[in-house]
């Protein structure tokens, strides 16, 4: 008894274990040394915790992960890892190994066979009582990936069993760190003798006696020759030499799995080598670091400086420094040969190495901006670079130092990890913030030499006494010199008529009728069949500016109807939560810029929208789609919905809040790979130009200037185009994206499977197949190692670029806009541009494919969105003012926010009371660099046109039968000559210009006057297990109304609803419950009688008259 009770109180003083603990259940995210592993929530399959660790790479094997934890019971246990497999795409190659104690487990984990995450049995090891390491061993090199580990000493199979019980704390590791490198950086004493100097009207570049010959750089400021502050010596030169530096991607940044980077821990007496991600990723431990100094500097002519490189042991690098006159950078041309067949890389640190309290901001895009400056050095190789540049700002003067590439550097390439011809960081080999530039990048072929072989690189080294969004556009168009280079082969205007008929195609453009939206291709319909609905109001306005009543009965109002009931962008029929499940015109993703632009394209006769789009008079509480939507930019829309002053000054103050928060606030925290780049890596600047046509306040306009050079820092801007033919699809072989994604049920992707000759090998100008201004969605998607680059054509950035340069001219916002849209393509061309090829280009890509691109049904409506919004924006800023419609904001969905228009009429010349008029065939034009609109008011028949060619032309112009316009009707000329005859119109438009040329109607056409909706929205509560119904009446821009109404809930299987209206009816049996009636006439009154019976036979009624 006595013993007992003694055993009981070491138990509640928690001295003795009640049961000692058997299992241990392992998260693999929660490994305290990662490797050359990754963490990331894997999108569209369920995982243990909240991420899984991978290897994103295949070749180079990743180095390991490593933990340790504490057994309390010694023992033989059974060793799982719960890993993926892919029947249908190579099984069992996705291979690793799970190590206990540094000894490897019998199995090799990922070949289960199972589609999905499942647990198999690793092995049988034996742990002792105390501290035990565990390890993941990238045995294949091929894309690993695990979940969790567990280890037991009891029989639970843990595909069945309860594992949280048994997590287990993860132990702390502390390492003997591994030697960093450091190489000498001389302080140049004050006057101290010029050797050489090298000088045009901006730069200054000496080489000064100080022990050796140390480089330093003046920049001229307010007419005098600034040096950066510290006095040292500037320009060093760094080679990195190593005989297997083993180069990998498997952790998305570049790492080396041969560095000498390796720190050590010990357990129970033996020695652990390991490598922690920091050293992984540094490039200054890839290899041996030499530094080298200049002996001697001659010039070579008057723009050209011959130096002469050194090391301690001997090795010579011969430079020559160009400085141009009317430039800002300084071209560096290196030549090195190797003494012993190995691995080099030139390394040149630009100017001096600051601590980070002197810089302002910085730029390693797209991964690093704002002052997200890296922990520890690391490198982004050029290819996951749209801009291979990295800069600093400083803050204690107006200078940015910078260095890139030259032009002649990089080849006709699309880019893909191991053809990165550089690569860019931004802190030297004392963790100093500074330019730096290695060259080839450290482990890829290129920088593998011969004895005796010589290399040969170039780099730009440059500063601006600005700030570095000047550096940007210097380097753009001075270095790479990214020009306004595409050409059409078909008008936009005829594009966007292309896109339209493909939206009225219910299979191309895959169309759920039910569900009211466009099939999600990435979700299984078996699981959930699931529909988005992107861009709604270009729907509408599709209609609205066609005049196109089958299209509004098809396609605008299902959308509107979507858009007056659903949560969010994105529903499926089932699988989702009670909260997003629940039908409501409240709390959805829909914002009150939505709402407000639908009001107005619906001619302004449906009151009740504004109750939606101003609940309570309060903006929307509207969260977006992958994106902050700032609350200015509502109270903006709410101010063109009601024409309330206090909205605008609700809007502007807070719009001044997020200029000093976001815009020019202090960012330090680096991003991860996963974020939208244009949602999250920089300010949501869409808006500012509409606050500026609002206010006139000009600080909005240097704001969205400030935000978009972020933008531009996304865009690709090489390799330099030349005026010469490439080959594509060479052996007749293309392959671009190949995922099977999702339709009606079953696998599909258009065109597949794919069949010989699909894929033509061809030559083609490599202007017209250049990804040169084209963006990306994120850097996961962007850069995925040992794939070609992927780029996406969804630009809805473009026309925000040219507003911007309507009214803050930058030559730079202009050419990036044209470059992403001018002959890109001439329908919808899918999503991801990946590697050269014109197949996405032809009009009848998304009807026949083959789809190389990624069709999602959801991005035809944005993509139409920003075609619309780029040809109204140009012809209204070519016109210079004397062309203005309003319009309406789509927004809310990642970055495909855009002007919308048709919300109301406009004017043209002197003519008030303009309305668009796009239809196709009203006139068509021979010329396919011509874009046009056309347009009419009640007195004139306008045709507004746009030459996108480098010289005038002239193009003829014939009047279609639908068009109101008689034989031989005199036009009114603008800003053209032209002539008449019957139906054709010859019109001359000048190099990059606007033309216009005006009819009399025949005959008075005066629109028939649509009256307002009085009341256009009723609900009413059924009370409890069946809640609000929703009842709304909406009045078509054709005159006549339909009646839409749902039930919130989703009810039980086994509910029935009957809706009667007038003399219709229907009967629903499933979620949804809801239906829709048109047409009503609009004097004619809407009695609606709605019945609802329960599954266990109770009915409830309820009547609503609209």
């Amino acid at each position: 008894m006595k013993g007992l009770l003694i055993w009981m109180l070491l138990v509640a003083a928690g001295m003795m274990p009640a049961a000692a603990q058997r299992s241990y259940f392992i998260e693999a995210e929660d490994f305290r040394i990662r490797g050359g592993w990754i963490a990331e929530k894997p999108p569209g399959v369920e995982v243990s915790g909240q991420q899984i660790l991978r290897v994103l790479s295949g070749g180079v094997k990743a180095a390991d992960a490593l933990t340790m934890i504490r057994i309390a019971t010694p023992g033989t246990y059974t060793v799982w890892a719960r890993t993926i497999d892919y029947p249908a795409d190579r099984p069992g190659t996705r291979l690793f190994r799970v190590l206990v104690n540094d000894v490897p487990m019998e199995n090799e984990s990922g070949k289960h066979g199972k589609e999905g995450y499942h647990w198999e049995k690793a092995g049988i090891a034996r742990l002792d009582t105390g501290e035990n390491v565990i390890q993941l061993r990238d045995s294949r090199g091929n894309f690993a990936r695990v979940d969790a580990v567990f280890l037991t000493a009891e029989n639970i199979d843990p595909a069945t069993a309860n594992l949280q019980p048994y997590k287990t704390a993860h132990l702390s590791i502390s390492t003997t760190p591994a030697p960093q490198p450091a190489t000498p950086v001389v302080k140049i004493p004050e006057g101290a003798a010029v050797a050489a100097t090298l000088e045009n009207e901006f730069l200054k570049l000496e080489f000064v006696k100080a022990g050796h010959l140390a480089a330093r750089t003046a920049v001229k400021q307010s007419g005098s020759w600034q040096y950066l502050r510290e006095g040292m010596e500037e320009h060093r030169l760094l080679l990195l030499s190593a005989d297997n530096p083993q180069i990998t991607f498997g952790g998305f940044f570049p790492g080396w799995n041969g560095s000498l980077g390796f720190s050590n821990f010990t357990c129970r007496g033996k020695n652990y080598t390991i490598m922690e991600p920091e050293n992984l990723r540094n490039p200054f431990l890839s290899g041996t670091l030499t530094a080298f100094q200049a002996t001697a500097a001659e010039p070579a002519g008057k723009h050209r400086l011959v130096v002469t490189y050194q090391s301690r042991d001997g090795q010579t690098i011969k430079g020559t420094w160009e400085l141009l006159p009317g430039h800002r950078h300084l071209q560096l041309n290196l030549q090195y040969t190797a003494p012993k067949a190995a691995y080099y890389s030139l390394v040149v640190t630009a100017f001096q190495g600051m601590a980070p309290q002197r810089v302002a901001e910085i730029q390693l895009p797209p991964m690093f901006q704002y002052q997200r400056i890296p922990e520890q050095p690391m490198i982004l190789a050029s290819a996951m670079m749209p801009q291979p540049l990295a800069m600093a700002e400083l803050k204690e003067q107006p200078l940015t130092t910078f260095i890139t590439g030259v032009r002649e550097g990089f080849p006709l390439d699309w880019a893909m990890s191991a053809t990165s011809v550089m690569g860019f960081g931004i802190k030297n080999e004392r963790n100093e913030v500074q330019p730096v530039a290695l060259s080839p990048v450290p482990g890829l072929k290129d920088a593998k030499l011969a004895a005796g072989q010589s290399l040969q690189r170039s780099f730009a080294v440059g500063a601006m006494p600005s700030g570095w969004n000047d550096a940007l556009e210097y380097i753009s168009d001075s270095i790479y010199a990214v020009k306004d280079y595409r050409r059409q082969q078909l008008s936009l205007t005829e594009t966007m008529f292309n896109i339209t008929d493909l939206l009225r195609n219910d299979t191309a453009a895959g169309w759920a009728p039910a569900l009211k939206g466009f099939y999600d291709i990435e979700a299984d319909p078996h699981a959930a069949p699931t529909v988005v609905q992107s861009a709604p109001l270009a729907v509408v306005a599709t209609a609205i500016l066609g005049r196109d009543e089958d299209f509004y009965i098809r396609r605008a109002l299902p959308t509107i109807e979507y858009t007056l009931s659903r949560s969010g962008f994105r529903w499926a029929q089932k699988g989702m939560s009670k909260k997003a499940g629940t039908l409501s015109p409240y709390g959805s993703q829909y914002t009150t810029a939505y709402y407000e632009g639908l009001y107005r394209l619906l001619g302004e006769t449906n009151p009740w929208l504004k109750k939606i789009a101003l609940p309570n008079n309060s903006i929307r509480d509207a969260k977006g789609y992958s994106v902050v939507i700032p609350a200015w930019t509502q109270e903006l829309a709410a101010y063109r919905l009601t024409g309330q002053r206090s909205w605008l000054d609700a809007a502007a103050a807070h719009a001044d809040a997020f200029i000093s928060s976001e815009v020019h606030g202090t960012k330090t925290v680096p991003l991860s790979k996963q974020p939208f780049y244009n949602t999250s890596f920089y300010a949501y600047w869409w808006d500012f130009t509409d606050l500026f046509d609002a206010t006139g306040n000009t600080a909005y306009l240097k704001a969205a200037a400030d935000a978009a050079f972020h933008t531009l820092a996304g865009v690709r801007s090489y390799p330099a185009i030349k005026d010469t033919l490439q080959t594509i699809h060479p052996g007749n072989v293309y392959e671009g994206n190949t995922t099977m994604w999702w339709k009606g049920g079953v696998r599909y992707r258009l065109g597949f499977p794919r069949r010989a000759g699909d894929a033509p090998e061809k030559k083609v100008p490599e202007s017209l197949v250049s990804p040169v201004g084209l963006g990306f969605e994120q850097p996961f998607t962007f850069f995925d190692p040992g794939k070609l680059v992927r780029h996406v054509f969804m630009s809805n950035w473009a026309p925000h670029l040219l507003r911007l340069h309507a009214q803050a001219p930058r030559k730079i916002f202009e050419t990036y806009a044209r470059n992403a849209v001018i002959g890109r393509f001439t329908n919808y061309p899918g999503y991801y541009a990946t590697g050269f090829t014109d197949i996405t280009m032809q009009p009848d890509f998304p009807y026949k494919g083959p789809d190389v691109s990624s069709i999602y049904y959801h991005h035809i409506p944005p993509h139409l969105a920003f075609t619309m919004d780029y040809l109204v924006t140009e012809i209204m800023q070519r016109s210079g003012g004397k062309v203005r419609f309003p319009y309406a904001k789509q927004d809310g969905f990642v970055w495909f926010n855009n002007r919308i228009f048709g919300a109301g009429k406009g004017t043209v010349m002197d003519d008030a009371g303009v309305s668009l008029w796009l239809k196709r065939g009203l006139v068509t034009i021979d010329n396919p660099a011509v874009n046009y609109v056309t347009a009419v008011s009640d007195k004139r028949f306008w045709i507004l046109l746009t030459s996108e060619a480098d010289e005038a032309l002239s193009c003829n112009i014939t009047l279609g039968n639908e068009a109101p316009v008689a034989d031989n009707a005199a036009p009114t000329a603008y800003q053209t000559e032209s002539a008449v005859t019957g139906r054709k119109v010859t019109v001359n438009v000048g190099a990059k210009g606007f033309a216009a040329v005006s009819f009399p109607l025949n005959g008075k056409r005066a629109p028939a006057k649509i009256s307002v909706l009085k009341e256009g929205m009723q609900s009413v509560d059924f009370g409890p297990g069946i809640g609000m119904c929703y009842v709304f009446r909406i009045r078509s821009p054709f005159g006549w109304d339909s009646i839409y109404g749902y039930l919130e809930s989703t009810l039980s299987d086994g509910a029935k609803v009957t809706v009667n209206m007038n003399h219709s009816e229907d009967t629903l049996t499933a979620y949804p419950f809801e239906w829709s009636f048109h047409p009503l006439q609009a004097g004619e009154e809407a009695n609606v009688k709605v019945v609802v019976t329960t599954k266990d036979g109770r009915t409830f009624e309820k009547n609503l008259i609209l």
